[in-house]
């Protein structure tokens, strides 16, 4: 009996010292895969033990509730025969652009050399919180003797500039608010990306435009079950700089498509007539807005299925003005589902295509300085020849001022000053 009991026991402490073990890996096992193994969620989310205190009492609402149903039923207003866009032989342009990484200053100045005409207007707005809206004024004042002139403006980002999440189309929403109160008579609205290089000339740019009236460029495609924007449903909330999950609940998608509206999916470098740019302002919008705050990529989502859904549109849509090829490498991308970033060494694999589409492209993506180099002194050089032709009647020869059209230069003022990676990309 006392064998038994001491067998009994022995089998009983070993036990207890396995299950300690088992208790003391599990954990341990567990946060090693979730912070070193296991693939990051993407698009990036942040912890919950990081939110800032004033963003609880709405999380918390979220995590009971959702988002309210009254939201699922989405009403568009009306198109009106007012936003309708004139006619105007030689339109003029404005353009909306973003700059929220030094590195990327030394593109975005180089395209606004190559862009620059008294007749339109310019809006950048930058991220507080990158560092680079000193730089971007003085660079740019520095093409104008150190004052800016009045066509073209930097702010600040009302919001975090963060993508992937609605404060980063409320941001542009906030530009359109802007240029239209300018009290510039600009008929179209091009959407610059900090990585993207023109293929053309403005002066083409007018004369395309001019062409097609009442027409918007815009990637508009048919929402796709399988894409990867089908299966991140999570709700999250946003919150200044801080975007995190609500657990348990999920975006209303399929209530609100129920209900009649008909989602799409296309990316944010348009170019937008002012009437369709005007009807983005709409206050009446202002229910789906609250909606798309808890969308997952919602600049990829947002603009396509207003388009897809207004009551009445009668202007046109075509296919986008921004070339870019997607090969799924990580070894030519930046990001994850990013396209390819278009560099030398291998610019003999897309350029057929890019030749292909050059009549009907405006803009090329992504470009990176000190990698694409060759491919942007022959675009400077293509894009010289257009605004000679445009420019010049038959028979002139005279010099053009190169120093006014064709980017490369840097201010003297900004010799020996360190830009990171103004010149090396």
């Amino acid at each position: 009996y006392c064998w038994l009991a001491n067998v009994g026991w022995g089998l009983f402490l070993r036990a207890l010292g396995l299950i300690a073990v088992i208790a003391l890996i599990v954990p341990t096992w567990s946060f090693l895969y979730r912070r070193v193994l296991a693939t990051p969620e993407w698009p990036e989310l942040d912890d919950e033990a990081d939110m800032p205190p004033h963003c609880a009492a709405r999380h918390h609402q979220l995590e009971r509730d959702g988002v309210a149903p009254e939201l699922w039923n989405v009403s568009l207003p009306v198109w009106s025969q007012e936003l309708e866009t004139h006619d105007d032989d030689k339109p003029a342009l404005a353009y909306l652009g973003s700059c929220g990484f030094l590195q990327r200053l030394g593109i975005v100045v180089r395209v606004f050399a190559h862009l620059y005409r008294r007749e339109d207007f310019f809006l950048y707005q930058s991220d507080p919180d990158s560092g680079v809206h000193e730089p971007l004024v003085e660079v740019l004042a520095s093409r104008f003797g150190g004052a800016m002139p009045d066509n073209v403006k930097v702010a600040s980002m009302p919001r975090t500039g963060r993508v992937f999440y609605w404060g980063h189309t409320a941001n542009v929403i906030a530009g359109f608010k802007e240029l239209l109160a300018t009290g510039h008579q600009w008929r179209w609205l091009i959407r610059l990306h900090d990585s993207a290089y023109p293929m053309h000339a403005p002066e083409y740019m007018r004369v395309f435009l001019a062409s097609q009236p009442g027409t918007s460029f815009l990637d508009l495609k048919p929402w796709a079950v399988k894409h990867w924007m089908a299966s991140k449903l999570n709700l999250v909330h946003a919150c200044g700089s801080w975007v995190g999950r609500i657990e348990g609940q999920q975006f209303p998608q399929e209530e609100v498509a129920n209900r009649g509206f008909s989602w799409s999916m296309g990316d944010e470098w348009w170019v937008l007539t002012r009437g369709l740019a005007s009807y983005f302002v709409d206050d009446r919008l202002e229910p789906f807005f609250k909606l798309m705050e808890h969308r997952v990529n919602a600049e990829e989502v947002f603009w396509a299925s207003v388009v897809s859904n207004i009551p009445g549109f009668s202007e046109t849509i075509e296919e986008s003005l921004v070339w870019r090829v997607f090969s799924g490498s990580d070894d030519w991308r930046e990001a994850k589902h990013s396209p390819d970033n278009i560099v030398d060494v291998r610019l003999h694999t897309y350029m057929a295509e890019i030749k292909r589409d050059w009549p009907d492209r405006f803009f090329i993506r992504k470009v990176v300085m000190g990698r694409s180099d060759d491919l942007l002194r022959w675009l400077d050089a293509t894009i010289e020849r257009e605004r000679r032709y445009y420019e010049h009647p038959p028979g002139d020869l005279s010099p053009a001022d190169i120093t006014k059209h064709v980017p490369g230069w840097i201010h003297p003022s900004h010799f020996g000053r360190v830009w990171p990676n103004h010149t090396s990309g």
